[in-house]
């Protein structure tokens, strides 16, 4: 259910928020849960010579394809703080897209 503001925009409701968290949650869990199995799986059968290398390279690629970066642009560094991280993902996030839409063709997308 949307909310009226003084101002006639709509918002979500706080319920509207908490069912999108809920489910944020889970899928980004699962996300993870499919992500790493499917990672251990195809490095474990390389490991344990049960593939060759080409199809190591093969299911990599498929893996990258399918998940891309586990965080976008960025890579957690033994001493990179969270803030360091999410300045990294942003700046990366925003510098894709500006590429694939454009500077300013994509809407009011900035903070």
């Amino acid at each position: 259910m949307q909310e009226k503001t003084d101002k006639g925009a709509d918002y979500p409701s706080p319920r509207d928020m908490h069912d999108w968290l809920v489910q944020e949650v889970r899928d980004s869990g699962k996300a993870h849960e499919l992500r790493v199995q499917e990672a251990v799986g195809f490095v474990t059968d390389y490991a344990l010579g049960k593939i060759s290398a080409e199809e190591a390279v093969k299911r990599h690629s498929q893996y990258l394809e399918r998940w891309g970066e586990g965080l976008f642009g960025a890579t957690a560094g033994k001493d990179m703080t969270d803030e360091e991280i999410i300045k990294a993902v942003d700046a990366a996030r925003k510098s894709h897209l500006d590429r694939v839409f454009g500077k300013g063709e994509r809407g009011n997308r900035s903070r």
